[in-house]
């Protein structure tokens, strides 16, 4: 069986909640408002931008960087976005992107990827002073079996260790959590789409075992929260 490639895949992050216009409205508000003093009037590298829908809800909300620079080998960003001046658009890797240079370098689960590929040099290859990564938790409360929860945990990046690695230093940490109602079957729709990168080296066998587990296991209407945890960190 060929390995799940998540760059020919993109609708893996378009399904469930994380597809609809309540959870971008939500993450819009948080950049135009909570973080908008790292954001406003800055040149800003988005690392794993995906759709970009992120900044299409925060300009609406009022957000206006002097320049942001979106980044991804899965790059699938709105006509409307792509036209906007102050933004530049690589449908690449970032270590094939050289000498690219802001005021803060952004990752939404995006750096396990990146640090996968080489390491400790992404602080070579984002030249910005200020990092905001945004990751999964170690401890979720997704309807995980206890089969795909002995995947997941090792997968979860220790962001804090390879901040001190790599001599920056932690700003602030935070998590947003964002509730989430969802169909059982939805929810195995989300399975099957490999929406979690834990996923994507996993077999069809595998995943049916976990659609089973699902549905023998949880109720109709699924309810929980999806929170992620912020890590913000700058140079010396």
């Amino acid at each position: 069986m060929a390995k799940f490639n998540y760059k020919e895949n993109n609708s893996w992050g378009n399904i469930g909640w994380l597809g609809s216009d309540a959870y971008y409205t939500f993450w819009g508000d948080l950049f135009a408002r909570k973080l908008a003093g790292y954001f406003q009037h800055k040149t800003i590298l988005d690392i794993g931008a995906g759709t970009g829908r992120v900044w299409d809800e925060a300009f609406r909300l009022g957000l206006e960087p002097k320049e942001l620079h979106l980044i991804d080998p899965a790059l699938n960003i709105s006509r409307d976005l792509s036209a906007k001046p102050e933004i530049t658009a690589y449908k690449t890797t970032i270590d094939n992107v050289q000498g690219l240079h802001g005021d803060v370098a952004v990752f939404k689960q995006s750096i396990h990827h990146v640090y996968d590929a080489i390491g400790l040099d992404l602080f070579d290859a984002v030249q910005c002073p200020l990092f905001i990564n945004f990751s999964m938790p170690l401890d979720t409360e997704w309807p995980l079996s206890p089969a795909l929860m002995e995947k997941y945990k090792p997968s979860v990046l220790d962001v804090e260790s390879i901040v001190k690695q790599s001599s920056k230093i932690i700003k602030s940490t935070f998590a947003v959590s964002y509730p989430v109602k969802i169909k059982r079957d939805d929810w195995c729709l989300m399975l099957k789409q490999r929406f979690i990168s834990t996923l994507h080296d996993c077999d069809d066998c595998f995943l049916e075992k976990e659609i089973l587990w699902v549905e023998k296991n949880q109720p109709d209407i699924l309810e929980f929260n999806d929170t992620i945890e912020c890590t913000i960190f700058l140079k010396r």
